[in-house]
């Protein structure tokens, strides 16, 4: 299993994603860069136009499939893993 290179977490080999989730990654990254930093979850939310427990479901399914990482309880966390 590998780990994750910023918390050295066992992490699962990347799994697929669904239209939906791929279509949020990508806009994800578009807003990362537009940024040029990780927004907070109510930013994301914002820009979205979704709650933030939305947010928090995507990103948390992202993880799980070995496309991202975020540091919970921690504020702009988000990385992609590539």
């Amino acid at each position: 299993m590998n780990k994750c290179p910023t918390c050295d977490r066992p992490m699962q080999n990347k799994q697929g994603l669904s239209r939906d989730q791929a279509l949020f990654m990508g806009k994800l990254r578009v807003l990362f860069d537009e940024l040029g930093y990780s927004p907070s979850m109510r930013e994301m939310a914002e820009h979205f136009d979704l709650s933030q427990t939305a947010i928090w479901n995507r990103l948390a399914v992202l993880e799980r499939k070995g496309h991202i990482h975020h540091t919970k309880h921690q504020q702009n966390s988000v990385t992609f893993i590539d």
